[in-house]
């Protein structure tokens, strides 16, 4: 596996949204949240990438 790293800006709200989330799924680092929902998204529109 090859990592790459990607910058990426959110908005201040998005970013305070995300803290959020990781808190309330017990303390998942931003970066993971981020990369399930990359993940996820992958899944349900593989059609697309066919």
């Amino acid at each position: 596996m090859i990592d790459v790293q990607i910058n990426l800006k959110l908005t201040i709200k998005q970013l305070d949204q995300l803290g959020d989330l990781s808190t309330a799924m017990g303390n998942v680092s931003k970066s993971n949240l981020i990369r399930i929902a990359i993940t996820e998204y992958i899944i349900k529109y593989k059609d697309l990438l066919d």
